[in-house]
């Protein structure tokens, strides 16, 4: 499941974060380039990781109104 651009995840350490991109969607080899997200801590700084490894670690925040 890919993630929604502006969702915001907590890492098992308990760092928040908010997916801003991804990169290599149409990428027709995976295995060289693979599909990548792009997301921001609360102080901007930006990290990416590849999206197979996302759930790994990260989980979901739900918003509730």
């Amino acid at each position: 499941m890919k993630p929604n651009i502006d969702s915001q995840w907590q890492h098992s350490s308990g760092s928040i974060y908010t997916v801003y991109d991804f990169s290599n969607e149409k990428t027709t080899q995976p295995d060289r380039y693979p599909v990548m997200i792009h997301y921001k801590d609360v102080n901007g700084d930006k990290w990416s990781r590849p999206l197979s490894d996302w759930h790994r670690s990260m989980t979901e925040l739900k918003v509730s109104y």
